[in-house]
């Protein structure tokens, strides 16, 4: 089989955030925004790493460089922040390259190795908030509010309930699939055909499961929400706190500085002062001794001279 890659990108809006005072709140929302909303059976969260995280519903953050794995008859519904749910299947590995949220464009990154996912979200398309699904086998884009991607050995399905997707496989000739119809790429083979009617019942009973996860757990959203908001207000203010910390110490430290060098600078001067002090008495013994030796020569030799006009007197 030749190894391709699938690209996703599902451009979406929070069904809760849609006056544009909760887009500004939302848009404080930090980077690393999903929880696991609900699960059955058994889900195995695991970090970079690879350590088993415990994995407890409205509880467990994921964040980026996570792993999720359901076995046979597991499945784990993701809140994201804006709101989305994402239905982690049974029998599914899906890792977490990035969840990015607020402050302009928003993309978050998801590898879906082996298994099935459903990605829905309510009201308008907005243009700037995008999710990257990728896969082993086929490339598409997505627009539209709700979709299932499943991935086998050798093969890749995209079912679009809403919206439209631009794709295939990675070296094909892209191809428009619309709401109602699908996306087949195997190996390097692309078709769009359309949903058979029991494709188009269970992606309807799919989206109803879904959607009154959303509705009964709306207060329950809302207020895990709220706390991703607050968090990321107090992360931002304890990041101004240090910086203010760091900012006072980095002063200080250089007025201690400051203290020492002229410190120094004060013993220098009082070092060479006493240098100079010290070489000027040098110079003025030096002086005084060698005058005192030419004085001693000058008598020597006087007291030669003499010796010697006494000595010529006598003969």
């Amino acid at each position: 089989m030749n190894v391709k890659y699938f690209l996703l990108a599902l451009l979406l809006i929070s069904p809760f955030f849609t006056c544009k005072k909760s887009s500004e709140n939302q848009s404080t929302l930090g980077s690393t925004q999903a929880i696991v909303f609900l699960l059955k059976g058994s889900v195995t969260l695991k970090d970079a790493s690879g350590k088993v995280i415990p994995v407890e519903p409205k509880v467990t953050r994921i964040a980026s460089d996570h792993t999720i794995e359901t076995s046979k008859s597991s499945y784990a519904d993701i809140l994201l922040s804006d709101a989305s749910i994402i239905r982690v299947y049974q029998n599914t590995k899906l890792q977490i390259q990035s969840i990015l949220a607020g402050n302009g464009a928003d993309e978050s990154k998801v590898v879906l190795t082996t298994g099935k996912l459903f990605l829905k979200t309510e009201g308008k398309i907005n243009k700037e908030r995008s999710i990257i699904v990728t896969t082993p086998t086929t490339v598409a884009g997505v627009r539209g509010t709700e979709f299932i991607i499943e991935e086998t050995e050798n093969q890749s399905t995209v079912l679009v309930g809403d919206g439209a997707v631009e794709g295939g496989s990675l070296n094909g000739e892209a191809k428009v699939v619309s709401a109602g119809q699908k996306l087949d790429v195997v190996d390097s083979n692309a078709s769009v055909t359309s949903m058979s009617r029991e494709e188009l019942d269970s992606f309807k009973e799919e989206s109803q499961s879904i959607a009154s996860i959303v509705s009964d757990g709306k207060a329950e959203i809302q207020n895990i929400l709220q706390n991703f908001q607050e968090e990321k207000a107090k992360i931002l203010k304890t990041m101004e706190e240090k910086k203010s910390d760091n900012s006072k110490l980095i002063e200080d430290k250089k007025e201690e500085n400051k203290v020492l060098i002229n410190e120094q600078i004060d013993k220098n001067k009082d070092q060479m002062n006493s240098v100079k002090t010290g070489t000027s008495d040098k110079a003025t013994e030096v002086k005084e001794g060698t005058a005192s030796e030419k004085e001693k020569i000058q008598n020597n030799a006087k007291s030669e001279m003499e010796k010697l006009k006494s000595g010529f007197k006598d003969m």
